[in-house]
């Protein structure tokens, strides 16, 4: 079976572009779904983080505070050094689920740019488009770093490195204590704590695997149009 050729986004809205079939009122329609689709996709990984800081501090209500019992809709729920080996999978799946929509969130976000530049050049070069597109983070949102220049522009690109680093790290200090507590309560040869453990360890590294390949996926288009804008030049000289 022969190999289809990879095709890239940039390709394939030139394609929806330049069929003659295609309405300048389906590109605008379409440009507001993606922005939708943003949205959504940002929500939802929000809900995620959310989520996850509320079952992180259920955790330490358990283990550490010493919390005997809880009562859910009318249903006490007690036993709960089992359910605090859950807490950590759960967590875990979270944030594999948080990276798998932040991985969708950055084709969505392609396209739109791809497809604004074609379409609307002037509010693409302009960078005003980034005002509309939704981001995740929090101190170094794309509406305040589009404000800020000079210093304080480097200031918001530290803090957005610095983000990055909490997003990755701090679930894996918070793992690491919570083994600790998880294995002080039940005992070392618990079956719930070792599965408990294995599910976290590798639904973490779907996560940080999801990551990585975005990353490199991120880079490598970055590098491409790079090469892009350099050849002409070449051509030219």
């Amino acid at each position: 079976m022969p190999d289809v050729p990879q095709r890239h986004i940039a390709d394939r809205v030139k394609q929806f572009l330049d069929d003659k079939k295609t309405d300048p009122e389906l590109v605008r329609e379409y440009l507001g779904l993606l922005l939708a689709e943003q949205r959504s996709l940002v929500s939802q990984i929000n809900r995620s983080f959310g989520l996850m800081f509320l079952l992180a501090t259920l955790f330490v209500l358990i283990a550490v505070q010493g919390v005997q019992e809880l009562s859910i809709g009318g249903v006490k729920l007690g036993n709960l050094h089992f359910i605090s080996a859950l807490i950590p999978v759960v967590m875990a799946g979270l944030f594999a689920r948080a990276a798998m929509l932040n991985a969708r969130r950055s084709v969505v976000v392609e396209t739109y740019n791809k497809l604004n530049e074609q379409v609307c050049p002037g509010l693409y070069q302009s960078d005003l488009d980034t005002l509309l597109i939704p981001n995740l983070f929090f101190v170094t949102s794309e509406p305040l770093m589009f404000g800020w220049s000079g210093r304080m522009k480097k200031v918001a690109e530290i803090a957005w490195i610095a983000e990055i680093c909490v997003f990755i790290m701090l679930p894996i200090v918070f793992y690491v204590y919570a083994y600790i507590q998880i294995f002080s309560l039940l005992p070392v040869t618990s079956p719930p704590a070792w599965i408990s453990f294995l599910l976290t360890v590798a639904m973490y590294s779907l996560a940080a695997f999801v990551l990585f390949e975005h990353m490199n996926a991120k880079r490598h288009v970055t590098d491409k149009a790079a090469a892009g804008h350099t050849e002409p030049m070449a051509g030219g000289a």
